[in-house]
């Protein structure tokens, strides 16, 4: 199932709203761009080892205002967006020199789609080919016997690893998957 010697596990975290979620951020104005990317690099030789890790903030161009309900879900403040957010096609062409030519990038729910979606919003062309991501979020739902997607950000509490990360960060909730992983390939899972 891990295809390569060196992979990429990323999350992203996006513009959300109270609510957004279960109306699939389709109320007017409401679009789910991106506003942090985290990712880890792993040696699969060496024990899926983190040999390097990426986190970028970026300006979010329709809402530059982030929502109290993102704020408070996320941890990311309109100072630190305002201070360290760069725009997404900078922050994009900097995850993938992170993630290196031909890396295997794994995500558990898709969050490709959303790497996709913002490019869409903003005329960007994705120098990720689509072949190079791996969507594990029906492999792990499968794994934790769960009838539906289980959320990165509580991977560890589901798999009962410990870990003292926050959810909805998106370099804290990669190596929560990545320590997923990690522990399912220990345990002779995946």
């Amino acid at each position: 199932m891990i295809e390569g010697d060196i992979i990429v596990v990323f999350d992203t975290e996006y513009t959300a709203w109270k609510g957004s979620r279960e109306r699939n951020w389709c109320y007017p104005g409401q679009y789910r761009e991106i506003v942090q990317i985290g990712a880890v690099k792993l040696d699969v030789r060496r024990g899926l080892e983190e040999i390097d890790s990426f986190e970028r903030i970026a300006r979010p161009r329709f809402n530059p205002t982030l929502s109290e309900y993102f704020i408070e879900l996320t941890g990311i403040t309109q100072e630190r967006l305002d201070r360290e957010g760069a725009d997404f096609a900078e922050v994009l062409r900097d995850f993938v020199e992170f993630a290196g030519p031909g890396t295997i990038i794994y995500s558990n729910g898709g969050d490709e789609k959303n790497l996709y979606e913002n490019c869409g919003y903003y005329g960007v062309i994705c120098p990720l080919g689509i072949d190079r991501f791996r969507n594990l979020s029906a492999f792990l739902s499968a794994e934790a016997h769960a009838t539906c997607h289980v959320e990165t950000g509580t991977l560890d509490e589901v798999f009962g690893i410990p870990s003292d990360l926050p959810a909805h960060d998106g370099l804290a909730d990669a190596r929560k998957l990545a320590g997923t992983i990690r522990h399912l390939r220990q345990h002779g899972r995946m």
